[in-house]
């Protein structure tokens, strides 16, 4: 993990894993050597994304990595086209480091020997390679990209991850992503809606994880999002729930209105830039913590967004408790996905660059 490169503060990792997120897991042994005493987990960079099939308006079914996603697209009118595909290249497949905040290689502390160190100025570009572009491609009502990680079908899915209080060791996600124009609400009944994070699956993806003017409200998920009609422009809130949905009040993040006096946690937060969005769920404390650009937003730097235990367990959280009408129960697996409500003159898409997800046993569990 010491071989990204890190900020100049030393906080922030500008590419991959969050250090402050994923520093004390045991990734290596997780994602390398594949050793479920450690853990379990998944990491696609989709640099190797491939077609199994696909059709417009329906299932699709894509390989990335040894990973096997299936989804479900819709382009309106656009017979044949998918919403769901790698970016041409171009200035977006480009990250520019931004001004004030230089980049260097071989940061003190990550090598056993330093060696030479490399600074990136302020204006430079640096290609990042392998990303999926989700986004609709015509005017029609709710053109839809989502998908899911797993096989080809809801009743062999397989869904590892989990948040169950008592249960589940501790879980961490990220993603690194950007998002093209305005998500949320556009005029009157129509916007953008998006989710990223954890699903549980479903009979199908179609709906899943937002469909219409909502985000799924029937299976378990964690994750980020911002609904198209009832939420702010441009706001990615924290989101979870069983059998309906539940916002942290305070929205995580508005995406172009953060200064960068506040880096690294406000560093490429605005619309058509990268931003990492993770968070921790403790399996000993019980509580979950999101992340912005590797930064906990656990009330010294966001309000109130760390979500505590549930009152069903006896320990009442006064802002945001979790009690079992809200917290998810059953297991979980990546999922991504947006939706247009209404016919739109212009057409908000995301394009992931990465998502990771990890999770230790349990306390007691094969010894631990």
């Amino acid at each position: 993990m010491g071989l990204r490169p890190k900020g100049i503060a030393g906080t922030d990792d500008i590419f991959g894993l969050s250090e402050n997120l994923f520093g004390n897991a045991p990734v290596d042994y997780i994602l390398g050597y594949k050793d479920r005493d450690y853990g379990w987990g998944v990491y696609d960079d989709f640099k190797g994304w491939g077609i199994a099939t696909a059709q417009s308006g329906g299932l699709a079914y894509y390989q990335s990595e040894g990973n096997t996603y299936r989804a479900y697209e819709k382009a309106g009118s656009n017979a044949g086209t998918r919403n769901i595909v790698p970016p041409t290249p171009n200035n977006t497949s480009y990250y520019t480091i931004p001004t004030g905040y230089p980049i260097q290689l071989n940061c003190a502390g990550n090598y056993p020997s330093p060696g030479q160190t490399i600074q990136y100025a302020e204006g430079t570009k640096l290609w990042t390679p392998g990303e999926l572009k989700l986004g609709g491609a015509s005017s029609a009502t709710s053109d839809q990209a989502s998908m899911q990680l797993g096989p080809d079908t809801a009743t062999t899915n397989i869904c590892p991850f989990s948040v169950v209080p008592g249960i589940s060791g501790s879980l961490l996600f990220e993603c690194r992503l950007k998002i093209h124009t305005g998500i949320g609400p556009a005029s009157g009944s129509t916007g953008t809606g998006f989710f990223i994070g954890l699903v549980a699956s479903g009979a199908a993806v179609v709906d899943i994880p937002v469909s219409a003017s909502v985000i799924d409200a029937t299976l378990h998920k964690v994750g980020f999002g911002v609904r198209p009609v009832t939420d702010i422009l441009n706001t990615i809130q924290t989101i979870y729930g069983r059998t309906t949905i539940k916002e942290v009040a305070t929205p995580l993040l508005t995406l172009g209105a953060t200064a960068k006096a506040l880096y690294p946690t406000a560093v490429n937060t605005g619309l058509d830039a990268y931003v990492k969005l993770g968070f921790k769920y403790d399996g000993s404390s019980q509580r979950f913590t999101p992340y912005v650009n590797g930064i906990a937003q656990d009330g010294a730097t966001g309000v109130n967004q760390t979500i505590g235990k549930g009152v069903a367990l006896g320990v009442a959280d006064t802002t945001y408790a979790t009690d079992s009408a809200y917290w998810p129960s059953n297991p979980m697996t990546l999922c991504a996905g947006l939706c247009h409500y209404g016919a739109l003159g212009t057409f908000p898409y995301v394009e992931l660059d990465w998502w990771a997800a990890v999770q230790e046993p349990a306390i007691g569990a094969w010894g631990r």
